[in-house]
């Protein structure tokens, strides 16, 4: 999947007023791909403060850390689902 933002303007798409020789055009394309988790996903795992995760290891991440939750590279708390939120990044 490609997200493009196509061409956007700094005065048409900001409203940055200046000369036409000084505004600029900015463009942003981004690809993604799905990654398979079926064998990296771990859990449920309960942490020390009784939230249940799903853990995804494709990759240590330095620093990295939740209680008793090492080396992760994404961490889902299952209870988001009922909290009506999607999602949450580090």
């Amino acid at each position: 999947m490609s997200l493009d933002t196509g061409y956007l303007d700094s005065f048409q798409h900001f409203g940055i007023n200046a000369p036409r020789n000084s505004r600029a055009v900015y463009r942003k394309v981004i690809t993604c791909a799905p990654v398979p988790t079926l064998n990296f996903t771990v859990g449920p795992v309960t942490s020390p403060t009784n939230e249940t995760y799903l853990e995804l290891n494709i990759g240590a991440e330095k620093g990295a850390g939740l209680g008793n939750i090492q080396n992760e590279t994404f961490v889902w708390n299952i209870h988001t689902v009922d909290d009506n939120v999607e999602y949450s990044m580090r």
